[in-house]
């Protein structure tokens, strides 16, 4: 966000090198700080770093959770000097441990990402608790019983100057059947202003796959701001996209489609028309142009892959990538 060239990169599998979040110079290519993932300081032995961080350029510190249980807070001590192109990093490391004592410690660790409001970062964990972390004090400002794991990010959304968040569960700790949770929180308070639960069924057995939301909800805006959008897995067996009105939860539309969907929905907003479309990608490697007034499907493109990752778009190209490692540019008309 301050145009430093610092990229980030939080490693999700073992490998060849130890597991952890690693910082590189794009000026020297190379690596030039790592956090260890597998922490002395975490009661999880698991260092994958899935989420993404957040980065402040006002005081120069970079947020991320951790799928060890910690929250990290990295006082980064950035100095760049853009005419000699030298860039170096001296972080100072703060740590934010908790624990659930109704959790197993196999459960505790941070795979959504973090959303932020002023003074207060808001994360889910797979044991099933929602927190607002106050960052002027490194503690709890509240704690909101999930019901099961959350691996979708929590999104914030103001109502005039009051925060709201939207949040949904996973059907994992449950078993194999049971329902996701999709939920609208005071930001402040984490007091539940609604509550949608939806059946769903996981797989077991030597190919588990859980159900419910592994994507993180959109957020409505422009013609679509009395609505969010959350994206379901095996609701009650396929994908399914769901909108649902901001001021009650009820229903405005559902769409199935015929696969599992993993990555979050995207919108773009023709200011031609003054209508906002969503592309969303299944498991099935389709990606759909779906109108978001009414959930009708538009158009459908089959890609070479699981689609996963989330469509990035700019001016009128969607860029997305695919699990058959290919990186597609596609123009929108």
């Amino acid at each position: 966000p301050r145009g430093y060239p610092l990229l980030f990169v939080g490693q999700g599998i073992p490998g060849e090198k130890p597991i952890g979040l690693r910082v590189y110079s794009l000026v020297a290519q190379r690596e030039v700080f790592f956090l260890p993932g597998r922490d002395p300081a975490a009661r999880r032995p698991w260092g994958a770093f899935d989420s993404s961080g957040l980065l402040n350029r006002d005081t120069d510190t970079f947020l991320v959770g951790g799928e060890n249980g910690l929250v990290y807070l990295l006082e980064l001590n950035t100095a760049f000097d853009p005419i000699a192109m030298s860039l170096d990093l001296a972080p100072r490391v703060v740590r934010y441990r908790f624990r659930d004592p109704s959790a197993p410690e196999d459960r505790e660790g941070i795979e959504s990402s973090l959303a932020v409001h002023r003074n207060l970062a808001f994360f889910a964990d797979n044991g099933g608790t929602i927190q607002a972390l106050d960052l002027r004090t490194f503690r709890p400002a509240w704690v909101f019983e999930a019901g099961d794991d959350t691996d979708a990010s929590l999104v914030v959304d103001l109502e005039g100057d009051a925060p709201f968040l939207y949040t949904a569960s996973e059907v994992d700790a449950q078993g194999e059947t049971g329902v996701a949770r999709l939920r609208k929180l005071d930001a402040l308070t984490g007091r539940p202003i609604w509550e949608r639960e939806i059946p769903c069924r996981a797989e077991r057995g030597a190919k588990k796959v859980d159900a419910g939301a592994l994507a993180t909800p959109l957020v409505g805006r422009d013609d679509l701001a009395d609505r969010v959008v959350f994206t379901l897995s095996r609701c009650p067996e396929r994908g399914t996209l769901l909108a649902l009105a901001k001021a009650d939860g009820r229903e405005l539309w559902r769409r199935p489609l015929r696969t599992d969907a993993w990555s979050s929905p995207t919108g773009l907003f023709d200011a031609v028309s003054g209508r906002t479309w969503l592309l969303q990608g299944d498991r099935g490697g389709r990606l759909h142009l779906v109108d978001g007034r009414d959930g009708r499907i538009a158009h459908t493109l089959r890609l070479d892959g699981t689609i996963e990752a989330s469509p990035a778009i700019f001016d009128d190209v969607a860029v997305v990538g695919t699990r058959g490692g290919t990186i597609f540019g596609i123009r929108l008309r």
